[in-house]
């Protein structure tokens, strides 16, 4: 592990590479997008990634792919403190920053194409997670807390996934386990209307328990039409399992997301943007322990004024209103006794959210940016989600920056619903404070981040029920490197070190996590001879986890 983050700090101080003079026009085109790249995943607001409050990763798909990853969970595991992994049904999860959640993919929010496709109030990682690679542009991830302009669960992260939208194509894929996968991809233009369009399928063997085998299937598709400013998008997945083994209990594992989804933004004047989005979307689960049937409304509004001088002020208002058709979940009991099964009436949830934002340029190389969220639950109450961000440019290489950023989430519905002797719980709160440091020159891209995150109110078990008593503290180091060697040549690097200490009730005393690797890190090397062809050889790294044998 050393020597990786050895390496890593090395290749980031090294003289740009000794090139062919031929090579210096390509490699500079080739690198002005990566410097310039820009995002609104962490404020809303266009900006250069590099400049926004936090740490925003950027992963191109086509690399990803190059490096082994299949889906979107694999390509997310090259970042500096992710891992991704599965549970015993098969369920995708994330370990951010070395907290552990079964569920709901590590607490981080997952968006695709900008939107929110998951049910976390369900509870459950969700088939996102293995959404294929072959239909997606890039993912863009940014690490802790979000929810000052994206609200509940945007906790440990937020993910949005963007698919491809510009090619058609058409591929297969098999493996040695027998999976078979076909992507399609179209694209066509109807006057001032484009319309696109991806699908995968997969079919093959589930990751289960040992000893059990049953037969996955998997769907996803993305449906949509522009017309200059307006877009309209249908999204969805399936992914279900049967027993193939004929044993008993039968296994069963049956997921079903479906979105409708509509944005259109236009400019009043050339100082104020508008944007108005609304969505439906339902998810389905059915599975051994839990199932769920529900849908969502979502309704929202922002403006973007730039009219005062030094200021780009971001004003928002959002409506959710959440309704529970049918649930139930199997609860565990003593030993010698059978499990019992608790059917849970139909339930609304009504969340009001209001959020103001202004990035304030105190100077050409001095920029701050403050914000705060407002959120009214119906089921749970309400709460004030601050962000104070400072980022400082020293020059053209250098970005020192520091932020304290809150996130939250609400309660799931078998932690809240667990049976009639189940208290009233609170929101879960994340709150942390990070310093980032990021060089950029046009060969190299290096980032460094030291947090510290304190947990409280944590939702755990406690004699039946749940109660919010538990808090974990947690602190870390993150670096990642990409080193443009050649215009074919690429190298990447990510290393991460966390400490977390564990669950501290009442007056108990704090413990730390077990099985959660302190160290993590990859390196990958890419070589692209041509727009089709590329080559890449990646190597992953996890530290030994106390606890486990």
């Amino acid at each position: 592990m050393t020597r990786l983050c050895a390496a890593l700090l090395l290749g980031s101080l090294l003289p740009a590479p000794l090139l062919a003079q031929d090579d210096d026009a390509e490699l500079a085109a080739l690198l002005e997008s990566v410097i310039e790249e820009e995002t609104e995943l962490a404020t809303r607001t266009r900006m250069n990634a590099d400049f926004v409050p936090g740490i925003v990763s950027v992963i191109r798909a086509s690399e990803a792919q190059a490096l082994g990853a299949r889906t979107v969970g694999d390509a997310l595991a090259r970042l500096a403190g992710v891992e991704h992994s599965l549970d015993l049904p098969g369920n995708p999860t994330l370990t951010v920053r070395g907290i552990a959640y079964p569920f709901n993919n590590g607490n981080v929010l997952i968006l695709l194409n900008g939107v929110p496709v998951s049910r976390e109030a369900v509870g459950t990682g969700s088939a996102v997670m293995h959404f294929p690679l072959a239909q997606v542009e890039r993912i863009e991830f940014v690490r802790g807390p979000g929810s000052v302009v994206y609200g509940d669960f945007a906790f440990q992260g937020l993910v949005n996934i963007v698919t491809e939208r510009e090619t058609r194509a058409f591929s297969t894929e098999w493996d040695n386990r027998g999976t078979w996968v076909g992507h399609g991809r179209w694209q066509a233009q109807a006057g001032d209307w484009s319309f696109y369009g991806n699908a995968s399928v997969a079919d093959g063997d589930a990751t289960v328990p040992a000893g059990r085998a049953a037969e996955l299937t998997e769907q996803y598709a993305v449906l949509g039409a522009a017309q200059g400013n307006f877009r309209v998008n249908f999204q969805g997945f399936r992914r279900d399992y049967p027993s193939a083994d004929g044993l008993r209990p039968p296994l069963q594992f049956t997921e079903r997301t479906r979105s409708l989804d509509a944005r259109h933004s236009w400019n009043s004047s050339e100082v104020l943007e508008w944007r108005l989005r609304g969505q439906w979307h339902d998810n389905f689960l059915n599975t051994d322990s839990i199932g769920f049937d529900g849908e969502e409304w979502r309704a929202a509004g922002e403006m973007i004024y730039s009219g005062w001088q030094g200021h780009t002020l971001l004003a928002g208002i959002e409506y959710l209103d959440g309704k529970i058709l049918s649930a139930d979940q199997q609860l565990p009991m003593r030993p010698g006794l059978p499990p019992r099964r608790v059917s849970i009436d139909p339930q609304q949830r009504d969340v009001l959210g209001l959020y103001l934002q202004d990035q304030f340029a105190l100077s050409e190389s001095l920029q701050l940016t403050v914000a705060a969220r407002y959120d009214d639950n119906s089921e749970i109450g309400s709460r004030v989600s601050p962000r104070l961000a400072l980022a400082w440019r020293l020059g053209e290489a250098h970005i020192l920056k520091a932020q304290y950023a809150e996130g939250y989430r609400s309660p799931t519905f078998f932690e809240l619903y667990r049976d009639e002797n189940q208290p009233p719980l609170d929101f879960e709160v994340n709150r942390t404070i990070e310093l980032n440091y990021v060089y950029r020159d046009p060969t190299t891209r290096f980032r460094a981040t030291v947090y510290d995150a304190r947990l409280i109110d944590r939702i755990g078990p406690e004699m039946g029920s749940f109660s919010n008593r538990a808090q974990t503290d947690t602190q870390g180091v993150e670096l990642d490197l990409e080193k443009q060697l050649s215009p074919g040549w690429k190298w990447l690097a990510a290393t991460a070190w966390t400490d977390p200490e564990g669950d501290v009730v009442g007056d108990l005393p704090a413990m730390d996590i077990a099985a959660v690797a302190r160290w993590t890190g990859s390196t990958g090397l890419l070589w692209t001879p041509s727009e089709r062809h590329s080559l890449g050889l990646n190597w992953r790294f996890a530290d030994d986890r106390r606890g486990i044998p």
